[in-house]
């Protein structure tokens, strides 16, 4: 073998390995770009699975707690507010409540009071959120109705959990 052949073999292999460094950079490159996108988004996917789990640890401890009481529903916001509110006048919807697991129905009713005593209001949300199970207040509006001092315009949203038998 002769030196310029061996000469012009070894340059024509190092130009051969230059051009397929230089395009398998260039690959590496176009693979990252559009890895990173996948990553991110795996990322994004991760954090949104975390807080659902956690969500859903939240609400599986407080099925564990609900399982324990003794009554399975709350008592009808009517009754509690002719108990605790006699002469008041109201007007109750009920709304749609959120899906819940087999063998749990949630109530939700919205209250409207034109004129109502916002001590009184406050003792029947704090009487009604204290039984077992309890109702929870999502929602409450209070405007001054001009009528009297200390009242005002009531509407209030309250939700219950309670287990079907």
């Amino acid at each position: 073998m002769d030196e310029r052949f061996a000469e012009r073999l070894l340059m024509t292999a190092a130009a051969v390995a230059l051009v397929l460094g230089i395009v398998l950079c260039a690959r590496t490159a176009v693979a990252i770009r559009y890895r990173s996108g996948e990553m991110a988004i795996c990322a994004a996917n991760h954090e949104e699975v975390l807080s659902l789990r956690d969500a859903a640890t939240q609400r599986q401890g407080a099925l564990v707690a609900f399982e324990g009481l003794s009554s399975a529903t709350a008592e009808p916001l009517d009754d509690a507010l002719r108990r605790l509110l006699p002469d008041q006048k109201y007007e109750a919807r009920d709304q749609h409540p959120a899906k819940t697991p087999a063998g749990w129905t949630m109530k939700k009713r919205e209250i409207s009071m034109p004129d109502a005593p916002l001590s009184k209001v406050a003792a029947f949300l704090q009487q009604v959120e204290s039984q077992r199970p309890p109702w929870r207040l999502t929602s409450c509006s209070i405007r001054a109705a001009g009528v009297s001092a200390g009242s005002g315009q009531v509407t209030i949203v309250l939700e219950s959990l309670s287990r079907q038998n």
